[in-house]
């Protein structure tokens, strides 16, 4: 009997339903001051904390920020080791180490210690909160109650040897009612009308830990050591206990912590990841659709606001998972990677007409093999010298065949499933009809006809006839070729737009610049192309529309390897690090990256894009076989999306965790910051990468700026004085924009040369600047002109004293007298050797007529000009002579005489001897 019953438990378990998921590391994990997390809790905001030996960590979702005492803040802690983390009603994080409970205000980032003789310098290990603002704390033999104003009540915790207690678990039911476990002793409950803890289950449990309500009925699940996790039943006639119907392996029996997720427990035990699917008020142990981590040591298990699960982890990396109807499947092959020694490189991928889960494949190195992906076995391999290095793999018309082609290779072979092997069924050569051009790309037509895409144009071989020909109409580098329901091939080119070749044998052609290299029909009529330069483009056949989508997905210009449609109308993008699915209709995108989201890719080969007959997405990489399933989940509305501020940086200092400046919607800079960094997200931590964030400045940004999810902030530099507006939204993890806008008010004091008071004493300033030199304009206008006045009467005066209308007797005509003779005499002396020298050159210097000035030198002098140039000249002449070291001839050339004889009357008729005379005469006297 009790063997009939065990196989009637084991069939019955054979129906439970597997559990799909993804598993991802959590993202933070490289920001944190060490690897190993044992604390994981999620704040009323959407923050993460994280529990560690160095420290408490809040993460929201791409930075981190680490309270603990080091070089820095060397008194904030007494103890860096995080125990336990819980929240309040005010919204204040608890958190408590082996040395001590603090409490961080989230307001202005500040910690304060716990005040209590049973905390203060002693370990306390769990803090819970409960909707009466209580918080809730375990130390040794003790539970403390702390009511919102910090008055403490203690509950003694008794073992059932009688000696101290310690508290393993905590519970507030739906109706408020608290429930808390003991090590190795009881299930207590709180009862209010007394104020004291009840014993409930006297020893019935062995090691009770975590107790949790369901979340639908009103029996409890708790966590044991040894006997997995049982039932309890609590009402007004007393309590019973529901051990688990079936008994696993004895790990899988040692459950630290639990959580639960719709109809199903997720336990952490002693080596192990294990889910529980609870059905009829039991829960029993499921296989999960793909391998959980095995033998690691895992720790706490919770579930955030979007459902995922976070689990801490102390010799892996903690990590998250992401439960679904249909997550994205990674097949690793391991059988692939058993046969040929080294991990599977997906060249190239096809399905079968056999099964779905069984594909054609070109592992690189290896070979041709048929796959049984589901199972993880191979099936069956083709080896042959031609088939070295496959990346050209199209599903053939002919029944569980497919047509391959090496690279650089005019030969193009049709494999053919036969028993349990693989056959060659033909092959063809088309050499001859090629010359030097190489085939690039395949597709067979239901009519039997195989067309292929070369470097050098299109050709078609009809498989039934064994006859080729080139399609004269279309040119260049053929990359990619599809069909339309209507028949119509398509082809696209390297930089010869696309063509079109109908069933009537017409060609339409359609310039381009870009460089295609991939083409997609969908079913709505539209061809896509995707080029090396990274560019999404939509063909429409019907009016020749031609729409560029390269933006709207935001592909940053990595090219784009191969393009795909599904039924919804979606286009999938494969590049060499990420999958991106495109609604055009909504403008909404999500990315697949490599080694995110349960990928476990860390490259997608180009070649290795084929679509199931089961309508999934197959994308072939290292190391193995990635598959998406289609979904209209893009087509929904948008997810509420809300943005936090997270920090902002004024000069690289913060405002909140280093100035612990109160949070608000409105912040103050003064003129001495030079900039200032607003960082945001919108704290949805699993798909953070995936969300994109537009955010603009009042009087600054004229249109929205974007930025991805790697580090999203937005920087200011030198903001002039005065209020600003900031607004930041985000999209879902689909890219569709939410209606959520997030604001904050910014001021940029006025310093004291811009406030008004300073504008008023520049207004003062300028007034009396431009009085004073108004005045000083006035002043001197006046002086200029009494000086113009004089300076012209003084011209009045020489131009009478020049025409001798002036009395030559008066005091003033001798003094202009002197002024004439010796500018004349100046001009002269100046230019004693200028042979020039005459009456007319004399009077130009001295700005005169030749007639006045002759007039005038007479009437002073009582000579002629000549006269007076020959007696200064000669005046000199007698000076020379005294130099004994000057000859005549020196002398006169000296004096502008070109002519000896000239000086020698000269001086002579000056002097009553000649030069020569002259200078024997000082010779004796000296």
């Amino acid at each position: 009997m009790k063997r009939i019953s065990l196989l009637l438990i084991a069939n019955y378990c054979l129906y439970l339903p597997a559990v799909d998921f993804s598993i991802t590391p959590i993202p933070a994990l490289r920001n944190l001051p060490v690897n190993a997390i044992h604390r994981i809790f999620q704040d009323s905001e959407g923050y993460m904390w994280y529990g560690t030996v160095n420290g408490l960590c809040r993460d929201d979702g791409y930075r981190v920020r680490t309270f603990r005492a080091d070089f820095r803040t060397p008194n904030l802690l007494n103890d860096n080791l995080i125990a336990a983390i819980a929240e309040d009603r005010k919204g204040q994080i608890w958190f408590t180490t082996n040395c001590g409970a603090y409490i961080l205000d989230k307001k202005d980032y500040r910690i304060t210690e716990v005040n209590h003789r049973l905390t203060k310098g002693h370990r306390v290990g769990h803090v819970f909160t409960t909707r009466d603002s209580s918080v809730w704390m375990g130390v040794e033999g003790k539970l403390l109650r702390f009511a919102p104003n910090m008055q403490c009540r203690e509950y003694p915790l008794f073992s059932e040897q009688g000696k101290d207690g310690v508290l393993n678990g905590f519970c507030e039911d739906r109706e408020g009612n608290i429930f808390i476990t003991t090590k190795r002793s009881e299930v207590l409950r709180y009862e209010k009308s007394t104020d004291e803890f009840t014993a409930l289950t006297n020893g019935q449990i062995a090691d009770p830990g975590q107790i949790c309500q369901d979340l639908q009925e009103d029996y409890y699940w708790v966590a044991t050591w040894g006997e997995g996790i049982v039932r309890l039943d609590v009402d007004s006639t007393g309590i019973s206990i529901s051990y688990p119907v079936i008994r696993n392996h004895n790990d899988k029996n040692d459950v630290i912590y639990f959580v639960q997720k719709d109809s199903i427990l997720w336990a952490t035990t002693i080596q192990s990841l294990c889910p529980y699917m609870i059905r009829d008020g039991q829960a029993q142990y499921i296989s999960p659709s793909k391998p959980l981590p095995d033998k690691v040591m895992l720790n706490e298990i919770m579930q955030d606001r979007q459902g995922d699960l976070w689990v801490s982890a102390f010799d892996c990396p903690s990590f998250i998972i992401h439960t679904s109807n249909e997550s994205p499947t990674s097949y690793h092959l391991s059988a692939l990677r058993d046969h040929c020694g080294y991990q599977p490189a997906v060249m190239a991928l096809c399905p079968t007409d056999y099964s779905p889960h069984i594909f054609w494949l070109f592992q690189e190195r290896g070979g041709i093999f048929l796959y049984d992906i589901k199972n993880d076995r191979i099936l069956s391999q083709f080896n042959s010298p031609q088939l070295t290095y496959v990346k050209l793999m199209e599903k053939a018309r002919e029944d569980d065949a497919v047509w391959v082609c090496p690279e650089y290779e005019r030969k193009a072979y049709c494999l053919r499933i036969q028993g349990k092997g693989i056959c060659l069924s033909h092959r063809i050569d088309l050499s001859h009809a090629m010359g030097k051009a190489v085939i690039t790309c395949l597709y067979e037509t239901n009519d039997g006809k195989l067309w292929v895409g070369s470097d050098n144009g299109l050709f078609c071989h009809d498989t039934k006839s064994k006859t080729t020909f080139r399609v004269k109409s279309i040119n260049g580098h053929v990359s990619g070729i599809c069909m339309s329901a209507q028949g119509t091939l398509y082809c696209c080119t390297m930089g010869n737009g696309i063509y079109a070749f109908e069933n009537n044998g017409r060609t339409r052609h359609y310039t381009m610049r870009q460089r295609f290299n991939s083409i997609a029909y969908a079913d709505n009529g539209i061809i896509w192309l995707g080029s090396d330069g990274g560019e999404l483009l939509s063909f429409n056949p019907r009016n020749g529309e031609v729409k560029n989508h390269t933006s709207t997905c935001d592909l940053n210009g990595d090219m784009i390897n191969r393009i795909a449609a599904d039924d919804y109308g979606h286009v999938w993008i494969s590049g060499n690090k990420k999958i991106i699915e495109y609604a055009p209709a909504h403008s909404a995108y999500h990315e697949y990256r490599t080694t995110e989201d349960g990928t476990n890719l860390w490259r997608i080969i180009p070649t290795a894009l084929c679509r199931g007959n089961d309508g999934n997405l197959y994308f072939g990489g290292i190391p193995g076989i990635y598959r998406l399933k289609p979904s209209n989940d893009l087509d929904k509305e948008a997810s509420p999306a809300h943005v936090k501020i997270t920090d902002i940086l004024i000069d690289d200092s913060s405002l909140f965790f280093d100035q612990h400046h109160p949070q608000g919607n409105s912040i103050e800079l003064t003129h001495q910051n030079k900039q200032v960094t607003l960082c945001f997200s919108s704290l949805h931590h699993r798909i953070a990468h995936s969300i994109r964030y537009a955010y603009r400045l009042s009087g600054i940004d004229k249109e929205w700026q974007k930025t991805n999810g790697d580090n999203p902030c937005a920087i200011y530099q030198n903001l002039p004085k005065g209020k600003y507006k900031f607004e930041v939204k985000a999209t879902d993890e689909n890219g569709r924009w939410g209606d959520s806008v997030t604001t904050l008010y910014i001021e940029r004091l006025p310093a004291f040369y811009e406030t008004w008071w300073a504008y008023i004493l520049y207004t003062l300033l300028l007034s009396t600047a431009v009085i004073g030199i108004v005045r000083y304009y006035l002043l001197r206008a006046r002086k200029r002109n009494e000086r113009l006045w004089s300076e012209a009467q003084e011209l009045l005066n020489l131009r009478n004293y020049l025409s001798g209308k002036i009395d030559e007797e008066c005091e003033e005509v001798e003094n202009l007298n002197k002024i004439f003779i010796n500018r004349a005499r100046h001009v002269v002396e100046h230019n004693l050797s200028n042979p020039d020298m005459g009456v007319e050159w004399l009077a130009q210097e001295m700005n005169m007529s030749r007639s006045t000035f002759t007039r005038k030198i007479k009437s002073i002098t009582g000579k002629t000009p000549l006269e007076f140039i020959r007696q200064i000249k000669m005046t000199y002449a007698k000076k020379l002579l005294q130099d004994q070291t000057l000859n005549i001839s020196e002398i006169a050339t000296a004096l502008g005489f070109s002519d000896r004889k000239r000086f020698t009357s000269c001086f002579k008729e000056e002097f009553g001897m000649p030069p020569t005379a002259y200078q024997k005469q000082q010779k004796r006297e000296k």
